[in-house]
């Protein structure tokens, strides 16, 4: 059986003054704190590679191992604190219950450079396809999260994805920026083809914050269907959504909005605020 985690990773020798969001949490939690974090990166880089599950058990565990007055509490309070502070996804962890983040995802990709082929959950991807080398592109390959008979994950990201509102409404283009409509083209992955499409819209949003919640919005979007609100329903189409996230881009950077905290993050745009920057075709909404 091949393995998927990684055997080493990068370390910056100035962890501990550079990274703002490592400072702030050796400040809440002192050095146990930094100790904790640093474990739970060799969790994931040496287990999977890019992400670990995380669970309730997972504080005995980790407790278990560390010593040094690491009790379970203390190990969960840390973790939440990492998720709020952006260390970790949040949208990830939220909606799968999963540590891992942009950074890590591509310092694992850089580690594994050499392996022929590399399986990512699309769930979980944080990065682009365009973020990548081309050499490395053809090595990646999304497959979908595999769900439980019980169907937990599929119902947790269900509700996540309809709190989501759109009031107004969109009409359709054909010509499109992106590949053919996957709602209509008859692939053999439409799934697959779903997230190339996706992922030509988000290589181009610098903020990348709320990918997996993006996504099943973008799905919704572009389904035959569309986003059902209130007794109507909207569709749109690649162009229309490719180009209402590049005109945002264009927006904030003409009125010289270089810090990106104060820009939507992606799911946000991607929710029912992306109607205020679509183009109508009519000149109406």
């Amino acid at each position: 059986m091949s393995k998927e985690g990684i055997g080493y990773f990068s370390f910056d020798t100035d962890f501990f003054h550079t990274d703002k969001k490592v400072k702030l949490i050796k400040g809440e939690f002192g050095s146990k704190g930094v100790v904790i974090l640093i474990y739970a990166l060799c969790v994931i880089y040496s287990d999977k590679g890019y992400y670990a599950e995380w669970g309730e058990d997972d504080c005995y565990l980790w407790s278990e191992d560390l010593g040094c007055d690491c009790s379970p509490n203390l190990i969960g309070e840390v973790i939440n604190r990492c998720v709020k502070r952006g260390i970790f996804d949040e949208d990830v962890f939220n909606v799968f219950g999963v540590l891992t983040s942009h950074g890590i995802q591509v310092r694992f990709l850089k580690a594994a450079a050499k392996r022929e082929k590399i399986k990512i959950i699309q769930e979980y991807a944080l990065f682009s396809l365009e973020e990548l080398k081309e050499g490395m592109r053809n090595k990646v390959t999304f497959f979908p999260l595999k769900v439980d008979s019980s169907g937990q994950k599929v119902a947790i990201l269900s509700e996540k994805v309809a709190s989501s509102d759109i009031k107004k409404e969109s009409k359709e283009s054909k010509d499109l920026i992106c590949a053919p409509e996957p709602h209509e083209i008859d692939a053999p992955d439409p799934e697959k083809q779903l997230r190339e499409d996706f992922e030509k819209i988000y290589a181009i949003y610098p903020k990348k914050v709320g990918r997996t919640v993006a996504f099943a919005n973008y799905k919704q979007w572009v389904s035959p269907k569309g986003k059902s609100v209130g007794k109507n329903r909207y569709r749109l189409t690649n162009k229309q959504i490719y180009l209402a996230v590049r005109r945002y881009v264009r927006a904030q950077e003409a009125a010289g909005n270089d810090d990106l905290q104060y820009w939507k993050n992606f799911d946000t745009l991607m929710g029912r605020q992306l109607l205020d920057y679509v183009e109508w075709e009519d000149g109406g909404k």
